[in-house]
């Protein structure tokens, strides 16, 4: 554009320079008259000078309008150029714009992930709680019964051992003679008692050496081991 202007700028001079030279030529033309017309050439000397005023008129009125015309012209391209800038910011910003629309989108896509796998999760996490919390109580519960059966003697249960009017007993039946026991109940008392001598026997490993428990309810017996053989029902 500043290479435009002062290529314009200097066509400007030369005409100048030629509206100058024009000028002169009339003046020198117009001397010449008057010097050979003496007093008789007033007249066309002043339309002379009214051709010149015009001249210089119609030059003022040219650089005027080429500098105008040159101003507008460079505003014009100057107008162009900023607009194409602002077309093109603008087009960045619709750009930019639709980049972060979908960044947008990306984010409440993922957003909505996260609150569904987060609905899943707390509903696993409820479901494991409460399972937890019902393995602590069956354990609390079981715990319980494991430290009342380590407690418990089996032996207690299944050989019951007291006394009832004077007479031992074992699981209720009465261990001696008297009026009102009968030798069934007492026979059935010492097959117990043998059973359970067996039972404690075999519990420690104790091995007897010279006889033979044989359980067998009311009709046990105790073998004699050795060269001496002997059999006694109790």
């Amino acid at each position: 554009m500043l290479e435009g202007l002062h290529r314009q700028l200097e066509e400007t001079k030369k005409e100048r320079d030629g509206y100058i030279a024009f000028e002169r030529e009339v003046k020198k033309k117009l001397d010449k008259e008057g010097k050979d017309k003496e007093g008789g050439g007033g007249q066309e000397e002043k339309e002379a000078m009214k051709r010149i005023e015009k001249v210089r008129i119609a030059y003022a009125l040219s650089v005027v309008s080429k500098l105008m015309g040159n101003q507008l012209k460079a505003e014009e391209i100057e107008a162009t150029k900023q607009l194409r800038e602002a077309e093109k910011e603008y087009e960045a910003l619709q750009e930019e714009l639709a980049e972060l629309e979908r960044e947008e989108k990306a984010l409440e896509e993922e957003e909505a992930e996260f609150w569904t796998q987060y609905s899943t999760l707390s509903t696993t996490t409820a479901k494991l709680s409460d399972q937890l919390t019902s393995l602590e109580h069956a354990h609390a519960f079981n715990s319980l019964e494991l430290a009342k059966l380590s407690r418990t003697n089996v032996y207690n249960d299944a050989f019951c051992i007291g006394h009832e009017g004077g007479y031992g007993t074992i699981n209720g039946l009465r261990l001696g003679k008297g009026p009102n026991v009968e030798w069934s109940e007492i026979n059935a008392a010492w097959g117990m008692t043998v059973l359970l001598l067996s039972t404690i026997a075999r519990k420690v490993g104790f091995v007897f050496e010279s006889w033979r428990l044989v359980p067998m309810g009311s009709f046990s017996r105790i073998e004699k081991l050795g060269s001496d053989k002997a059999s006694y029902e109790l």
